[in-house]
């Protein structure tokens, strides 16, 4: 049997790209070959915007003091180093948007693409080989970084073609977080009461809009947000029963406020989602 890692299917994978360990996955390795070049069955973005994983972006922010320079020169220590943009603190990539440069056949039918296509990745930049040349400007109000680079795609990585009849940012937000919601929706089940840990962020309201779409009035959903503006959204929105404003990273206290906001029901809840964006 063959065991090359020049093999097919662990090209397709994208293990011929790991340096450190050998043999392990892209997306556990600790370092990924970033060389800007396409090998065969690869496809090259050239990369316009990284949308950073949340609970990343806040982790960097925060280290950083939200000195920009700071977090640029973060962000590139941490590309360098790993030749993908994975937070070794949180553990955690995001998403990124470009360009197609160089397109593996195989791959543009199947995912119906040409070259100069606009694309979203929807597999973890803690799974893509990143070459970052230069930051160009970071967005501290939306987890942003403007970027001139390239990245590789293997073909087991799934994109989208970003809609040209959608504001770009709304799409990726979306994206970006679409996991949530889904999964939320395949565990929760009519009757149940559900709690939101973070449900003030883009995960936290979608994950809110899809327990109401999935339990209508039957059940009841708990909102927990610690912004004064992330509870006003939460408010607007209209689809919480409970919004209680409290501090996730003080799980103790943040008990006894739950309990004391739900004092004569006989339980606290059937399911938990936690979407907190810190670590």
């Amino acid at each position: 049997m063959q065991t090359s890692l020049d093999h097919d299917i662990f090209r397709e994978l994208g293990i011929h790209r790991v340096i450190e360990p050998r043999g392990a996955l892209p997306q556990p390795a600790w370092k990924l070959d970033n060389t800007p070049t396409a090998y065969p069955t690869e496809t090259l973005i050239d990369v316009q915007r990284l949308h950073i994983d949340s609970a990343s972006f806040t982790q960097i922010a925060s280290a950083c003091e939200r000195d920009t320079h700071r977090i640029s020169r973060h962000i590139i220590d941490i590309v360098a180093e790993r030749g993908k943009m994975h937070n070794p603190v949180t553990g955690s990539g995001g998403v990124l948007v470009g360009t197609i440069e160089h397109l593996d056949e195989t791959f543009g039918r199947k995912h119906q693409l040409a070259i100069g296509d606009t694309i979203v990745s929807l597999t973890s930049l803690s799974w893509l080989p990143l070459y970052l040349e230069h930051i160009n400007q970071i967005h501290l109000d939306r987890s942003e970084v403007e970027v001139k680079g390239k990245a590789i795609f293997f073909r087991s990585n799934p994109l989208a073609k970003l809609p040209g009849d959608l504001p770009q940012e709304m799409v990726v937000a979306a994206l970006d977080v679409a996991g949530a919601p889904a999964r939320v929706a395949a565990l929760a089940t009519p009757g149940q009461r559900v709690t939101v840990l973070g449900a003030g962020g883009t995960a936290g309201l979608l994950t809110l809009c899809a327990l109401h779409q999935r339990l209508g009035s039957q059940g009841e959903i708990i909102a927990v947000e610690y912004g004064e503006q992330a509870l006003q959204d939460i408010a607007a929105l209209g689809v919480a029963n409970v919004i209680i404003q409290g501090n996730a990273t003080r799980p103790l206290e943040l008990v006894k406020q739950v309990q004391q906001t739900l004092s004569g029901r006989d339980y606290l809840s059937d399911l938990s989602i936690n979407v907190v964006n810190v670590p």
